[in-house]
């Protein structure tokens, strides 16, 4: 019972630390940045 006791714990704190990890991202604007169109004409 200990040892599914320590499992859990550890699987919550690195489920809990990746979703700190990715969170960021996914929060920044999706596409590349700097590429943007400038002109509403592009080059031809």
């Amino acid at each position: 019972m200990l040892d599914f006791a320590i499992f859990a714990v550890t699987f919550l704190l690195a489920l809990v630390g990746a979703v700190l990890y990715l969170y960021p991202a996914s929060r920044q604007a999706s596409g590349i940045p700097g590429l943007t169109p400038t002109e509403e004409n592009g080059p031809i």
